[in-house]
C-alpha cells in the first residue's frame, strides 16, 4: 500500500513539474529564458523543440560560469501567431561590469502537447 501511494504522488508530481509549460506558450518561453539563464542543462532538454534539440549543449552553456538575473521578465503570445514576445533582460556579471541581454520575439511550437522554444522569432 505504501508503495502504491509513492507511485500516485511521483505521477502527481511529475505531472506538475510538465504541465507548468504544456497549455501557454508564454509560460514555456518564460521557463526557457530563466533555464538558460542558469545554465540548466536539464531543464531546457524538457523545453527546446525537436529541431533545436542538437543546440542543446550550446544552449546550456550561453552563460557558463557567468552570474546572471533575469530582470522584469515578461512573456505574452502573440495574436493569432505561434510566437511570444518577452520583455525584459538577462543580465550578465562579467567581473564586476553588467551587461544586459535584452529578450526578444521567440518562435514556439506543440510536441507531444507542450510548447517548445524553436528559436528567435522574425
Amino acid at each position: 500500500m505504501r508503495n502504491l501511494l509513492l507511485l500516485i504522488a511521483a505521477i502527481f508530481l511529475f505531472a506538475a513539474c510538465n504541465s507548468s509549460s504544456s497549455g501557454d506558450p508564454a509560460k514555456a518561453a518564460e521557463d526557457y529564458i530563466r533555464a538558460k539563464a542558469a545554465g540548466d542543462r536539464d531543464k531546457l532538454s524538457t523545453l527546446l523543440c525537436k529541431a533545436k534539440e542538437a543546440d542543446l549543449d550550446q544552449e546550456a552553456a550561453s552563460f557558463a560560469g557567468i552570474k546572471t538575473e533575469v530582470v522584469d521578465l515578461s512573456c505574452k503570445r502573440d495574436d493569432g501567431a505561434d510566437t511570444v514576445s518577452c520583455s525584459g533582460s538577462i543580465n550578465a556579471d562579467y567581473q564586476g561590469e553588467i551587461t544586459p541581454f535584452t529578450l526578444g520575439k521567440y518562435q514556439m511550437v506543440q510536441e507531444n502537447g507542450a510548447w517548445k522554444w524553436c528559436g528567435d522569432a522574425p
